[in-house]
C-alpha cells in the first residue's frame, strides 16, 4: 500500500446576514484522483460545527452559495465538529471537499487527507 498524506489548517469566516438572507463562507479543496487511487481517508476537526461535502466536478459546478441549503454531493455530514471518512472514489477525476461554516462565529479547522494507492 502506497500512501500520500496532505495536512491542512485554516479558518473560515463567520456567516453574515444581509437583508434577512444569510451568506455562509467555506473552504474548498480540489482533489484529483487518478486510476491508481484506491481510497481517500479524510479526517477533519473544527472548533465549531461545520458542514462537510465531497462533490464531483459536475456537482461543484452547480454549487450555489446559499447558507444552509442542501446540495447534491457524494458524501455529506451536517453540523459536526469532527468527521472521519474512508471514501472510495467512484471513478478517476476531479473532486471537491467543502467545509462550510453556517454559524455566526469564525471556525478554525485541521484536515488530513491520505491517498491510498492500489498495490502494483
Amino acid at each position: 500500500m502506497q500512501l500520500s498524506t496532505i495536512y491542512s489548517t485554516g479558518a473560515i469566516p463567520p456567516a453574515q446576514t444581509d437583508d434577512n438572507s444569510w451568506t455562509c463562507y467555506y473552504s474548498l479543496y480540489q482533489l484529483h484522483v487518478d486510476a491508481s487511487i484506491k481510497e481517500v481517508d479524510v479526517t477533519i476537526s473544527a472548533s465549531s460545527p461545520v458542514n462537510y461535502y465531497i462533490m464531483s466536478k459536475n456537482q461543484y459546478n452547480q454549487f450555489v452559495e446559499l447558507c444552509g441549503s442542501s446540495y447534491p454531493s457524494l458524501e455529506l455530514k451536517y453540523s459536526s465538529k469532527s468527521y472521519a471518512l474512508k471514501w472510495t472514489p467512484p471513478a478517476p477525476g476531479d473532486y471537491y471537499i467543502i467545509l462550510e461554516n453556517t454559524s455566526a462565529s469564525a471556525v478554525t479547522y485541521n484536515m488530513q487527507l491520505a491517498l491510498i494507492r492500489f498495490q502494483s
